[in-house]
């Protein structure tokens, strides 16, 4: 600690305790007319709410996410995953245009009944990538998506108990992986959209206050032995930490 400074204390960015519904946090579901992307199963998907409960959770109520999942396969040059929360996006999602360098987000979640099948929980976030060079195939600022692929959770989900997860945005590339984007999917001639270097040098800018939106997708999917059950979630929120000067 430098010299003039006193403990670190936390400043509350956002926190949703789930009391009063899923607070427009979604789970990915298979849609006809979904706005996701076509999967390589023929299947589009959309955002649609999470269940909830009035109680049951550790302090109340809590949601749950549930299979099937839509099943993500847009960006398999980095992995192939399931949607299992999607955070309310833009400008509906309170903290936007806040700076999540480094915060720390706190999540209190339980398996039930879940079947991981290798699978993993990762943080992901997506935002804008920032001034760049004009490119030919991606006009204009395109989202840019990096996973939390140095934290992720699943022993918690193991037990069925309740646990406090802490996890730390840090404003370093070689704790996250670029998610990538494919277009048209896999049975088909691949179009990389965005390759697995596309976003370098992007992430302190998109935490910088330039992310959309960010949740959890259930990664290392095989789509012939895909993982089940139900992820509930108690709590969210994000904090930043800060130092107080120390009076002289």
């Amino acid at each position: 600690m430098a010299e003039g400074q006193s403990e670190t204390s936390q400043q509350l960015i956002y926190r949703e305790a789930f009391d009063k519904g899923a607070g427009n946090w979604k789970v990915g579901r298979d849609k006809e007319d979904g706005s996701y992307n076509q999967n390589v199963l023929g299947k589009r998907g959309e955002g649609l709410p999470l269940g909830w409960s009035a109680r049951g959770g550790r302090s109340g109520g809590f949601c749950y996410s549930e299979s099937p999942w839509y099943f993500d396969s847009n960006h398999g040059e980095f992995m192939w995953f399931y949607m299992v929360l999607v955070g309310p996006a833009g400008e509906a999602w309170a903290p936007y245009g806040k700076d999540f360098r480094n915060a720390r987000l706190h999540i209190t979640l339980r398996g039930r009944n879940l079947d991981l099948k290798g699978s993993r929980l990762y943080l992901w976030i997506q935002g804008n990538r920032g001034p760049h060079v004009r490119e030919i195939y991606n006009p204009g600022d395109p989202f840019v998506n990096w996973a939390l692929t140095s934290q992720p959770v699943e022993q918690e989900l193991l037990d069925g108990q309740w646990h406090d997860v802490t996890l730390t945005l840090y404003d370093d590339e070689d704790k996250w992986s670029q998610m990538g984007l494919l277009n048209r999917g896999l049975p088909r001639k691949i179009i990389v959209e965005q390759s697995l270097t596309f976003a370098t040098g992007t992430l302190s800018y998109l935490l910088n206050a330039h992310h959309h939106n960010l949740g959890f997708i259930l990664g290392g999917v095989d789509p012939n032995d895909p993982p089940s059950g139900r992820v509930d979630v108690d709590e969210i929120s994000i904090s930043r930490g800060c130092f107080e000067t120390a009076s002289p």
